[in-house]
């Protein structure tokens, strides 16, 4: 990652509420034909929209599929049990199954 795309990605977790950082990091992103762009953007402006019922902008229309979004999660040290939901472009939150026989028995 060079100086720059560390820099504006810092700026976006400085400022983890706010859009700005966000779009900027995803023009400069889209400028350097990084499709995780198009994806932050489409996000972003995706949960700006008011009074619209939820929607995920990670479907193929995007051109961003299950590939890429699980690649992404790889970055994070994510394996692929682990579920990070991405919200506004980035893993908002991480999930991970139950592993089998953890639960107490009801008996």
């Amino acid at each position: 990652m060079d100086e720059l795309t560390q820099q504006l990605l810092a700026a976006v977790v400085a400022q983890p509420e706010e859009d700005a950082p966000r779009l900027v990091y995803a023009d400069h992103l889209q400028q350097q034909g990084d499709p995780r762009g198009e994806f932050i953007a489409v996000q972003v402006a995706l949960a700006a929209e008011p009074a619209s019922p939820p929607r995920r902008a990670e479907g193929p229309g995007l051109g961003v599929g299950a590939p890429a979004r699980r690649a992404w999660r790889a970055e994070l040290g994510l394996n692929p049990r682990q579920a990070g939901d991405f919200r506004r472009g980035f893993i908002e939150a991480v999930t991970r199954p139950e592993p089998e026989g953890s639960r107490l028995s009801s008996r």
